[in-house]
């Protein structure tokens, strides 16, 4: 075989994770000029199916629904179009399918910059690292490290007429918009479809074989969706699913049949949203012996690595995450690990965060509630929820709601799962995956100033509130953990001392109890006046704080913060200790004995009498 035929690097598809894997393997290998060559097949247009019938043209046509939306909120606001603003669908597809081709053609233009080789046409496997493109008498090629990456496509369900049906594929082919639709499916792609379509106008059905779409997502996220989209008209058709379709009598409308023989109403399309699964059927898979798991999907470990020394896969074909920024991640991961020496890097599959284009959108990343209980224990999660009107619908009478959603896991209550529906929820999402990825705390997240007016201030202001004000925790025992410990603030002069979630003391000398946030490391150095005394507060270790009376040397003064407890008296001077909540009892004891003045704890009657007394 030619030299010309063998690579270093040989992608099968130039979609997102390919193309993403190339560019990063001629980084590093065009750097070392030892001439390593890097090649990639595709047989339709650069961009795989994101750039061509996904993500990116999906994003222009919710964007012109989201106008539609604005155009509808107008006259509010106090603008009169006077009945002259009109759509145009040919005008937007137009402009869409420019914008397409012109991002194919960077995509073409950054490959030939990287020197990377395109082989237009269908590659199959010909042997264990052979590729050959065009079929049996076409150009055979090998490669050292061979990488697939040719996606999925959608299905289509076997039935009589199912050719009158589209795929996703096919709605960015409709000429003009449907004055009806039906979409088929329950997943992503049907939703986000149906809610472009009935938004710009068109009659809009869905048809799910269950009672819920998006069934994999948080409870809250579909109930809420579903409930939206009915009270703005969208028609459901539940637990049912299509079994034939037919043209009318004058062969211009469609008839779809369930399975329980009843005939919808006629529409002039339907879309199959059912599901996609991945292109493996026609990629001689069995030639190059490469396991494949159930739907078709390619087997890989989690380097992205197949059974086949050499052969590895990513994206879509793997069935793990079918996000077109997972694609790109892996596959230059990938190719950091086969051509940059870093052997252990690998994509970590744990909290991607994702958004569905819905009306409203939703963003969601982690564990759904479901999911954390079954994983951790239901007594081990707690969730905190809310719900509230975009401020944007104020001046409406068409109101729509904003639900968040905390998932959090034990004492500590890390952040396992979180969940937005509403309008902005698409780029909210973003700075709370960072926040979640890193392990962030329902504390943190309590601690941090938000910006207002925004909607991303709830998930500081009134998760907050769920637990962690007085006149919750008196009206709701159950904020009460056990004997009733909680999160309490106190405050003196004009300085806040905030605890965290969890557990606390409280003393009867103090002047009064406030609700505020500050971490006990912003009260170092500070002076707090209490009751007239003045205190200096002073770092003694990493986990105490030592708060000394300025005129005689006492302490009176208890404070507790995330994660662990402080408490403490040791002869004139008050030291807030660090301990474990599983042994807070015992060093109560401990610390209690011999205290001069009332230490209570913060049961529930004892609570609501401090708080009768000392609210100010």
């Amino acid at each position: 075989m030619s030299s010309t035929n063998h690579f270093t690097y040989l992608v099968l598809g130039a979609g997102s994770g390919g193309i993403a894997s190339a560019r990063r393997a001629a980084k590093h290998l065009n750097s070392k000029g030892n001439g390593d060559r890097i090649g990639i097949v595709e047989v339709t247009r650069s961009g795989g199916t994101c750039v061509n019938v996904g993500c990116v043209p999906k994003k222009v046509m919710w964007n012109t629904s989201f106008i539609k939306e604005m155009i509808n909120a107008a006259p509010s606001y106090g603008f009169d179009f006077g009945g002259q603003v009109k759509f145009n669908w040919p005008t937007i597809k137009k402009s869409r399918d420019e914008y397409i081709k012109r991002l194919n053609g960077i995509y073409d233009t950054n490959l030939a910059k990287d020197n990377i080789v395109k082989i237009n046409g269908y590659g199959r496997f010909s042997g264990p690292k052979e590729i050959q493109v065009n079929g049996e008498n076409g150009e055979k090629y090998t490669a050292d490290h061979i990488l697939i990456a040719t996606g999925g496509r959608p299905s289509v369900p076997d039935i009589p007429g199912k050719e009158l049906g589209i795929t996703s594929d096919g709605f960015f082919e409709l000429e003009d918009l449907p004055k009806s639709t039906l979409v088929v499916g329950a997943g992503y792609i049907a939703v986000e479809l149906a809610g472009v379509l009935h938004s710009l106008g068109s009659e809009t059905t869905m048809v799910i074989r269950n009672k819920q779409f998006l069934r994999t997502f948080d409870e809250m996220l579909h109930t809420t969706l579903l409930k939206q989209m009915t009270d703005d008209g969208v028609k459901f058709v539940t637990e049912a699913s299509i079994k034939s379709l037919e043209k009318d009598v004058d062969g211009k409308m469609i008839i779809a049949t369930t399975n329980t023989g009843e005939k919808l109403p006629p529409v002039e399309c339907v879309i199959w949203a059912i599901g996609r699964e991945p292109n493996t059927n026609d990629l001689g898979i069995d030639k190059a012996g490469i396991q494949l798991v159930g739907g078709g999907f390619i087997k890989v470990d989690e380097f992205q690595n197949t059974n086949v020394p050499g052969v590895h896969a990513v994206g879509d074909i793997c069935g793990n995450f079918l996000l077109t920024p997972v694609a790109i991640a892996a596959g230059r991961r990938l190719s950091e690990r086969l051509f940059n020496g870093k052997s252990d890097l690998k994509f970590d599959y744990e909290n991607v965060a994702t958004v569905v284009f819905s009306h409203p959108p939703i963003g969601t990343v982690g564990l759904t509630e479901q999911e954390a209980i079954t994983k951790y224990g239901s007594e081990n999660i707690k969730c905190y929820n809310t719900s509230f009107v975009n401020m944007f619908y104020s001046v409406q009478v068409h109101k729509v709601r904003t639900s968040m959603k905390l998932v959090c896991l034990g004492k500590e209550e890390k952040v396992v799962g979180l969940h937005i529906i509403g309008d902005g929820c698409d780029e909210i999402i973003q700075g709370f995956a960072v926040a979640v990825k890193m392990g962030c705390t329902k504390w943190d997240l309590d601690n941090t100033c938000a910006i207002h007016p925004t909607s991303g201030i709830k998930f500081n202001e009134k998760m907050s509130e769920f637990c962690s004000t007085w006149q919750y925790s008196i009206d709701n025992p159950n904020c009460f953990p056990k004997i009733g410990f909680t999160k309490v603030c106190f405050m003196s002069g004009n300085y806040t001392c905030a605890s965290s979630p969890g557990f606390s003391i409280l003393s009867e000398e103090l002047s009064f109890i406030y609700y505020g946030l500050l971490h006990p490391d912003e009260i170092i150095g500070k002076y707090l006046k209490i009751k007239g005394s003045e205190y200096k507060v002073t770092k003694a270790t990493n986990s105490i704080l030592n708060l000394t009376n300025t005129n005689n040397g006492r302490g009176i003064f208890i404070f507790r913060s995330l994660p662990l407890l402080f408490i403490g008296i040791y002869n004139d001077t008050f030291r807030l200790h660090v301990y474990q909540r599983e042994d807070w009892f015992q060093k109560i004891q401990e610390i209690i004995n011999g205290v001069v003045f009332s230490i209570t704890i913060g049961t529930t009657s004892k609570v609501h009498e401090i708080f009768k007394t000392n609210k100010r």
